[in-house]
């Protein structure tokens, strides 16, 4: 009886991943120039979600914000949606080099 209680908690906690993902991708298809280039995908631990963004190099200064405030409000947003079932959450962005950018 709780090997099935697990896999059902198991199953909604996935199911809000997805819907946690798909939160970030629209916050960010909205606030970036380049909605089309941005993605967010996902890997899950015993009790946290990494999401792992990226986007066009140009975007990543609205993405990170005036010092890091866009990218840290929405880790506090995402980390409160995750907090509801119990589980941990981490924004994570790629580093991009400085002659990145401009190519």
């Amino acid at each position: 009886m709780d090997s099935v209680h697990v896999l059902k908690v198991d199953g909604l906690k996935k199911s809000f991943r997805d819907e946690v993902q798909q939160v970030i991708q629209n916050v960010l298809a909205t606030m970036l120039n380049h909605s089309e280039k941005v993605t967010v995908t996902y890997e899950v631990g015993t009790k946290t979600t990494v999401f792992k963004v990226d986007c066009h190099p140009e975007d990543y200064g609205q993405l990170l914000g005036k010092q890091g405030r866009n990218i840290e409000g929405l880790r506090r947003i995402t980390i409160a949606m995750m907090a509801k079932y119990g589980c941990r959450a981490i924004i994570e962005v790629p580093y991009i080099k400085k002659n990145e950018e401009n190519t």
